[in-house]
């Protein structure tokens, strides 16, 4: 097995476990203090418990070899699994903003401030060393399954740490303000911290859904495609080249039409040899589908616009 595959599933395997804990501790501590903000915590983590196994199981098919049936195989999985992601988030943070609004109608909720703060400081600390184990992981062989899950677990800390702070001033001022008004403060932060979420859970979602889209990549990933065909393509001379990209998941999908003076068949291996090296260089994963034309044989529409051009007046 590839060993960038090898070293994903151990990060996810590492992820899962890492999440079975908080969801315990989240709902655990729920319970004990009554605390919406705690409860928006424990929901989170018991969401990712069951995207955790699917990712996993996702990593797993979109390293499988092509079949009969997926010829192209299943790259696509990733965004789609990532857009299921995003639709659960967002679910679940409005619910959360609708439990904490009820909570504040009904005059706020009295909580236990001083186990709150030892749960966050918990909580925090350990979604803040998971996102970084991830991110450690994502970084050595960097795929969007882990980029997401980094993100999962980096949303997961702020939202923990958005409790502590909730709990610290509850504990601080406990004896200065009146208690209604710290009975609002867990539901104001819970809300708080759903709205700052929402932004990059859509964030998510429309990139994703792009990748579903099978949309081009983006400009900077395009950019540097194309300078690694100008190069080599002009060290062979050829005319002009067209292009057109598109991507899903871990991969870019990229065609090109050359075109040369002459024919190209004495060529087109090495231009696609050189190519698909240049591409494993820069880390690149790309599927290379290519077509050599000579000046006669190019579709005249083409022709006449790559006249235009390179061929000077």
């Amino acid at each position: 097995m590839n060993t960038q595959y090898k070293l994903e599933r151990k990060a996810l395997k590492f992820s899962l476990l890492g999440t079975v804990f908080m969801a315990i501790l989240g709902f655990v501590f729920a319970w004990i203090t009554d605390s919406t903000a705690i409860l928006l915590d424990g929901t989170f983590s018991s969401v990712n418990i069951l995207l955790a196994f699917t990712t996993i199981i996702v990593s797993r098919k979109v390293t499988q070899k092509e079949s009969n049936r997926f010829q192209f195989r299943l790259y696509q999985l990733e965004p789609l699994l990532n857009v299921f992601k995003s639709l659960f988030y967002l679910v679940v943070i409005i619910l959360a903003i609708s439990t904490a609004a009820i909570v504040i109608y009904n005059g706020g909720r009295p909580i236990r401030y001083n186990l709150g703060v030892f749960y966050a400081l918990i909580a925090m600390s350990g979604c803040f060393a998971m996102s970084y184990l991830v991110k450690w992981y994502d970084q050595k062989e960097s795929t969007p399954l882990l980029a997401i899950e980094y993100k999962g677990w980096f949303i997961d800390a702020l939202l923990s740490g958005a409790v502590l702070i909730t709990f610290l001033i509850g504990y601080l001022f406990r004896d200065v303000v009146a208690s209604k008004y710290l009975n609002y403060i867990d539901p104001i932060v819970s809300i708080s911290i759903g709205l700052s979420m929402i932004p990059l859970n859509i964030k998510m979602l429309k990139n994703n859904a792009l990748d579903l889209l099978y949309a081009a990549p983006d400009q900077t990933l395009q950019n540097q495609i194309s300078s690694i065909i100008r190069r080599v393509t002009t060290k062979y001379n050829c005319l002009n080249y067209h292009i057109r990209l598109a991507k899903t998941g871990r991969i870019t999908l990229l065609y090109i039409g050359v075109l040369q003076e002459h024919d190209l068949d004495i060529h087109r291996e090495s231009i696609r040899n050189e190519l698909i090296t240049a591409f494993n260089e820069k880390n690149l994963s790309i599927n290379l589908v290519m077509e050599s034309f000579s000046c006669l044989s190019y579709p005249i529409d083409r022709l006449n616009s790559t006249r235009k051009l390179i061929l000077k007046p």
